[in-house]
């Protein structure tokens, strides 16, 4: 576009700044060559057109406000062009399997709840960690004889104490008969609510996946049923069992030291008896990476939404 480039329609370069009269030279010198009049007749349509876009060149970079405006529009456009440069191929691929994701999720209609589920999980994730440091603090202040054990329970999140680790047959990559999360929450939600399904990606001859339940009796009475196809059924397992609390122990222990007969267990009897059944914990570590991967695409989407109002 002309407009945009007037200083390349003058055959000038915007970095030297040209003055008026270099403007105006540059123009005489072009127009006695594109003007219709010394163009054959065959030639003079399109000759009328360079001489209209010289003419249009030459008004806008003499006029002040419109050159003003053009050398703040080339200079924007500049700083985008080495912001981009920068970034490089990879950031290029980043942003477009950014947007192909998108654009696949947005056709199912479920940017919506996943974004909320991811945002829910997050601040429960948040209040846990939170949690935990209180507790390993308060069990460190206490004293240093094992007492400290108990807080071993904490390193296991509360939502896993909620979720099932599901399982199904898988036959390939290209598995017609996997279960997809949408699948999943359906079939559990006829337990109780469900806060969110994470599906475990890279096993080719199984599939597996996390569904976290609101309620923990509601994943109790999940883990004991069957689901799933006839064709592939699903295979239920706690994620991590609760510890039992044995009711009558504060008191003993209150007897025993007023009778000044303390005899407590080894710690390593204790840290037995309170350590949880954990079923693969890595899969805490999958849901932190499905936040990394939130918080990577709307660092992307952040820059793309800045560059396009730049380019506005």
């Amino acid at each position: 576009d002309v407009d945009e480039n007037a200083y390349a329609a003058l055959g000038l370069a915007f970095e030297d700044a040209p003055s008026e009269a270099t403007i105006k030279k540059a123009f005489r010198k072009l127009a006695l060559k594109c003007h219709p009049d010394k163009r054959p007749a065959s030639e003079r349509e399109r000759a009328e057109k360079e001489f209209d876009a010289l003419r249009r060149a030459s008004d806008a970079l003499l006029d002040v406000d419109a050159r003003r405006a053009l050398d703040d529009f080339l200079r924007a456009k500049a700083a985008r062009a080495r912001a981009h440069a920068a970034h490089g191929a990879k950031r290029k691929r980043d942003l477009e399997d950014l947007e192909a994701r998108e654009r696949k999720a947005a056709s199912a209609g479920e940017v919506g709840a996943e974004r909320a589920a991811r945002e829910r999980l997050r601040g429960e994730l948040e209040r846990l960690r939170r949690r935990r440091e209180e507790a390993t603090r308060g069990g460190k202040a206490r004293d240093g004889d094992g007492v400290g054990t108990a807080a071993t329970t904490s390193t296991v999140p509360e939502h896993l104490y909620r979720a099932l680790k599901v399982v199904w047959r898988r036959d390939g990559d290209a598995d017609d008969d996997a279960y997809s999360a949408k699948e999943l929450r359906e079939i559990f939600e006829t337990f109780g609510r469900i806060e969110d399904v994470v599906i475990r990606e890279g096993k080719k001859k199984k599939g597996s996946a996390l569904v976290v339940f609101a309620d923990g009796d509601a994943c109790a009475t999940a883990s004991g049923a069957t689901c799933g196809r006839s064709s592939n059924p699903l295979v239920v397992a706690r994620a991590a069992i609760p510890p039992k609390v044995d009711a009558g122990e504060p008191a003993k222990r209150r007897d025993d030291a007023a009778s000044g007969g303390v005899s407590p267990a080894p710690a390593s009897e204790t840290t037995a008896a309170r350590a949880p059944s954990v079923a693969n914990l890595d899969f805490e570590s999958v849901v932190l990476e499905r936040l990394k991967r939130a918080q990577e695409r709307a660092r992307l989407v952040a820059e793309a939404e800045a560059e396009g109002d730049d380019e506005s």
